[in-house]
C-alpha cells in the first residue's frame, strides 16, 4: 500500500438526507482527515459480507483535521450508496484512503470559478473551503513562512521588459483625445505558468564598466559586515554562490580592481530576501554616486566572467532564484528589483512578433 494510504474502520458520526436522493454522511476517519487534499477520494466497504463485493468510491466533500472527520455527499443510485445511507450513527464502515491525485491550490488567486456537476460537485465543495482558508492570515503565514501580521497577497503582477507601466502611460496620454472606446486602452500580455517544469528561472548577472571609485571600499561601507573571499577559479566561485545556504547571502565578484580575479562577497546582514535584491540596492547607490560609467545586465556565466575580467570592469555573478521564492519575496520586499531573473536563457527564447506601434 502506498505511503500515506491507510485502511481502517470509520465510525459514522451522522448521516442525513439533504435533498431528494442525496445524502450527507460524516465519518470519523482521522488518518484520512489528516492527509487528504481537495480532489482525493476514499473507498468504502459498506457491508461486512461479500455482497456487495466491491468497495464504494466517493469523493471527499470536506474535512475537519482537528476533529478527525471527513464529509461525503453522494446520490443514492444503487445498492452500495443505499447501504451507506442506512448505516446508523455509531456503526463503522471500512475506509481506505486518501486516494487519487488532488487539485493543486496555489496563491495568489484573486478569484476562482469552480465548475462541476454530478459526481464532480463534492470535491469542489472541499476545494472551495480550502481556497477560502488560503486567504486567512494564519494559513497564508504558514504557507509562506512569514509573520502573521503580513497582509495576504491577493495578486501579483509581472511587468518585465514589455512594460505594462509604459503601455498605461501611453494610454493615459492618449485617453483625453481618443476617448474610452479605443484599442490602446488594452494591453497584449503573455500569461505563463511559472510552475511548469519546462520553464526555468535563470539568473541575470551584472557588469559595471569603467569603474571610477574604489568598489571594495564602497561595498564595505554600504553592506554591513560584508567580506571578500578570493577564490582561485571561476568554477569555484560559481559553485560556492549556487550552493549557498542560511541567512548569509553570497555574490560572486569578477575583477573589480586591486588585482582581484575571482572572489565571493559574503553579506551577513542582507537588506532583501534575495542576494540579487541586496546587490541591486548597493549598485543603484554606487552608480548614483558616480562609481562607474554604466551598468549592463547579462545572461550566462561565461559572459559575466569575460566582461568582468576586462580592465576597469567588475562582474557580479548572482544565484538563480528558486520558483518557491517568487511570491515570498514579493510579500517580504514588495516589487522585485529590476532584472531579477529571466524565464530561460537568452539563447533559448523563441522568436516572436512584437507590436512596434500602439494603434
Amino acid at each position: 500500500m502506498s505511503a500515506g494510504i491507510e485502511d481502517g474502520p470509520a465510525r459514522v458520526i451522522a448521516s442525513t438526507q439533504v435533498a431528494e436522493g442525496v445524502h450527507h454522511t460524516t465519518l470519523a476517519a482521522p488518518w484520512v482527515a489528516a492527509k487528504a487534499v481537495p480532489g482525493q477520494f476514499v473507498q468504502l466497504r459498506v457491508s461486512a459480507s461479500f455482497s456487495p463485493l466491491l468497495r464504494l468510491p466517493l469523493s471527499i466533500a470536506g474535512v475537519e483535521p482537528d476533529r478527525g472527520m471527513i464529509e461525503l455527499i453522494y446520490a443514492v443510485v444503487g445498492p452500495k450508496t443505499a447501504l451507506l445511507g442506512s448505516v446508523p450513527a455509531g456503526a463503522a464502515v471500512g475506509c481506505l484512503g486518501p486516494l487519487g491525485h488532488g487539485f493543486e491550490v496555489r496563491l495568489p488567486m484573486p478569484r476562482a470559478v469552480l465548475v462541476g456537476g454530478g459526481v464532480g460537485l463534492a470535491p469542489l465543495l472541499y476545494l472551495g473551503s480550502s481556497l477560502r482558508a488560503l486567504a486567512q492570515p494564519d494559513h497564508f503565514a504558514a504557507k509562506y513562512g512569514v509573520e502573521q501580521d503580513r497582509p495576504v497577497l491577493l495578486f501579483a503582477m509581472g511587468d518585465g521588459n514589455h512594460s505594462l507601466a509604459t503601455a498605461k502611460a501611453v494610454w493615459e496620454r492618449m485617453k483625453p483625445e481618443v476617448g474610452l472606446n479605443h484599442p490602446a486602452r488594452y494591453a497584449l500580455v503573455e500569461i505563463e505558468n511559472v510552475h511548469d517544469e519546462g520553464l526555468e528561472f535563470e539568473p541575470i548577472h551584472r557588469v559595471l564598466f569603467n569603474l571610477k571609485r574604489d568598489l571594495f571600499s564602497a561595498m564595505r561601507q554600504a553592506l554591513e559586515g560584508c567580506t571578500y573571499i578570493p577564490v582561485p577559479t571561476a568554477e569555484m566561485m560559481i559553485r560556492r554562490v549556487d550552493e549557498q545556504k542560511g541567512p548569509t547571502q553570497l555574490v560572486g565578484l569578477i575583477g573589480g580592481g586591486e588585482g582581484k580575479a575571482f572572489g565571493v562577497v559574503e553579506i551577513p546582514h542582507p537588506t532583501s530576501n534575495l542576494p540579487v535584491g541586496t546587490l541591486q540596492a548597493f549598485l543603484d547607490g554606487f552608480l548614483k554616486q558616480g562609481g562607474a560609467e554604466k551598468i549592463d545586465y547579462v545572461h550566462g556565466e561565461e559572459v559575466v566572467c569575460k566582461l568582468g575580467a576586462q580592465a576597469g570592469n567588475a562582474g557580479f555573478y548572482v544565484p538563480g532564484m528558486a520558483k518557491s521564492d517568487l511570491f515570498k519575496t514579493v510579500i517580504l520586499d514588495g516589487a522585485l528589483p529590476r532584472k531579477t531573473f529571466s524565464m530561460g536563457e537568452a539563447k533559448e527564447k523563441r522568436f516572436y512578433m512584437e507590436a512596434r506601434k500602439i494603434v
